[in-house]
């Protein structure tokens, strides 16, 4: 895309930023870039499919820092896809070069990183909006109205004309700054980083001004407008010195030739007509023409496009919006609340809207079946709710999933009889808990005795054992349930706010951590082979059992969402850990029983073995 060839360029030209000093102000944050990039930031194993607890921490330890220097974040996350499909061919070609990432190991986000993303920046009571479709148009509206920069690793923001600016991420030294202040005696702190302003680039093209660079990345091509439509125009510039102070590297010629043709056009309406002339072919000018009126408009910041205005929703002002299901049915409005306030997945509005759920491969074994068919009785049901509104009889889902190495649609029926998503607020709590659970094959009478989040745990650690595509033992039960008994003994010692089951928490949150030692030396005796963890000693078929875990805490967690929560939200950081599942499932598997090492975990906590007791039986039954 002609964006990340502009994105290089400024790189090339640091001259084209000033240093910043972030601190006391507001700042608009990119939620899907940031999430991901303080993933690779956090170097966090991914190779046994996610160590949330550490991921979390980093999450944290990033808004904490952006507190010490008094900056006030409101983050915007991308909504569902574009109806258009403007952008499918791309995830498409995403999700293939998924499959091969996973192949060779290489690093490949876990799937579960978006929920504990989004749960420690609801504890920090950040303000958040999750948007209909894509994020950057209303994001970069917001912070002008906001009168705030921008943060983001996208490409796309250094087009639009942000009026205090945009910080790319990668300038962002998290290392804080305290300085005095001579004339007063006092101290402040703050981040080092650059920042961006879109005439840094147009002032060297006066008489096209800001459509400058709207232009110039339009012509380098993206997602509306092809090289190929562009060849006839390319062909026709001439090669020549720079005529403006910049560098240019020598294999970036079409850089050099499109500046020094941008330097010579009157305005921008002329400078579209002489691209349409350079284009050979009569038949395709129109094509052409329209190409690049959609990527300009693209760029052209102008509020009263905006159907939804972000500031509008902090404020809480905001307006109705017409976001319709895949037949053109009304969604019901506690639907679209939850949609905007990040209560139910993004992914649902895919499904009511364009019947489609792409499904990127998280860490898993190529040679077996996708770990998301695990999950497919769950989803099935979440179906049915979501399209309830829709009259067609013989509506299915499409699913685009991986098949070996290949990527395939699949339909998936929707179940029938059940409540449509209107009826839902109506359901008692009972009423939505036993749809769930019944969901995952358990009637709420057997779990009567267990705390909610247990109830939840259970079911879905059941659901995974005894619909597994892949066999399981009764050891990986075992780690399931070692594995978050012993996270969430770690979080109490450690003392991370704002995280633990509360099944655990309220058994041991009065002891003082040396009543614990026992237990967390038995949890550091995995943690150690954390580090030790590489490729060689990898199991990649327990890491696809595991990965059939995820799925299926996955869609069962959509189903929660979509049945208003009749079950408490559990993070993904309170539950499981890639690496200590793997490596308790080697050391269970090693054992005769597992029982000795249970013992040990759970040594002087007997009500903590007796809820693990309870489970356990539920679970195998």
């Amino acid at each position: 895309m002609g964006v990340r060839r502009l994105r290089k360029f400024i790189k090339q030209n640091q001259g084209l930023m000033k240093d910043l000093e972030l601190c006391g102000t507001k700042l608009v944050i990119d939620g899907n870039n940031l999430l991901y990039h303080l993933f690779d930031a956090s170097g966090t194993d991914y190779l046994h499919g996610g160590d949330y607890m550490q991921y979390a921490a980093q999450v944290q330890a990033f808004f904490q820092t952006l507190q010490s220097c008094h900056v006030s974040p409101f983050i915007v996350f991308d909504g569902g896809h574009d109806p258009g499909d403007l952008r499918l061919q791309k995830r498409l070609s995403r999700a293939k070069d998924r499959i091969a990432d996973v192949e060779r190991l290489k690093t490949v986000p876990p799937l579960l990183i978006y929920e504990v993303f989004r749960q420690v920046v609801d504890n920090f009571g950040i303000p958040f909006v999750v948007c209909d479709l894509y994020a950057d148009h209303d994001a970069a509206v917001l912070a002008n109205d906001m009168s705030c920069p921008l943060l983001s690793f996208d490409s796309d923001f250094f087009v639009f004309k942000l009026q205090h600016g945009l910080i790319p991420f990668e300038t962002l030294d998290m290392n804080v700054v305290y300085k005095m202040e001579d004339h007063t005696g006092s101290s402040k702190t703050y981040l080092k980083c650059k920042i961006y302003f879109s005439d840094a680039l147009s002032r060297f093209f006066p008489r096209l001004g800001s459509d400058a660079v709207i232009l110039m990345v339009t012509l380098l091509g993206n997602d509306h407008i092809t090289r190929d439509l562009l060849y006839d125009f390319y062909r026709s510039l001439r090669l020549g010195p720079a005529r403006i102070p910049l560098k240019f590297e020598r294999k970036e010629t079409d850089i050099l030739k499109l500046f020094n043709w941008l330097l010579e056009q009157e305005d921008l309406t002329t400078a579209i007509d002489e691209v349409i002339q350079r284009t050979r072919n009569p038949e395709k000018r129109a094509e052409v023409r329209a190409a690049i009126m959609t990527s300009i408009d693209q760029y052209t910041l102008e509020p009263l496009k905006c159907k939804f205005r972000l500031s509008e929703h902090f404020d809480d002002h905001a307006q109705k919006r017409d976001v319709k299901s895949y037949e053109g049915n009304a969604i019901p409005e506690w639907v679209k609340r939850w949609h905007e306030t990040g209560k139910i997945s993004m992914v649902l509005q895919n499904i009511i809207v364009l019947r489609r759920n792409i499904f990127m491969s998280q860490m898993e074994d190529i040679r077996s079946m996708s770990s998301y068919r695990c999950a497919v009785p769950i989803r099935r049901i979440l179906y049915g709710i979501v399209t309830s509104s829709d009259s067609d009889p013989n509506r299915r889902i499409k699913e685009i999933d991986r098949d070996g190495q290949n990527v395939e649609e699949m339909y998936l029926a929707p179940a029938t009889g059940v409540p449509k998503l209107c009826e839902i607020p109506n359901l008692t709590i009972y009423e939505r808990q036993t749809m769930f659970l019944e969901t995952l094959g358990l009637h709420p009478t057997l779990l009567r005795n267990l705390p909610d989040d247990a109830k939840l745990l259970t079911s879905v650690i059941r659901f995974v054992f005894h619909n597994s595509q892949t066999s399981m033992d009764e050891n990986h039960v075992h780690a399931m349930l070692c594995c978050l008994f012993a996270i969430n003994i770690k979080l109490q010692v450690e003392d991370m706010k704002g995280f633990g089951l509360s099944m655990i928490k309220e058994v041991i949150s009065g002891r003082a951590s040396g009543e614990l030692e026992d237990n967390m030396e038995y949890i550091n005796v995995f943690l150690g082979q954390e580090r030790r963890a590489d490729k060689r000693h990898t199991r990649i078929n327990v890491i696809h059992a595991f990965a059939q875990y995820q799925a299926c805490f996955m869609a069962a967690f959509d189903l929660n969402q979509i049945l208003m929560c009749p079950f408490p939200n559990v993070n993904p950081a309170e539950i499981i850990h890639g690496t200590l599942l793997h490596n308790m499932y080697l050391e269970f598997e090693r054992k005769s029983s597992p029982d000795h090492r249970v013992n040990e975990l759970l040594h002087g906590l007997p009500e903590l073995s007796e809820l693990y007791n309870k489970m356990l039986s539920l679970i195998l039954s």
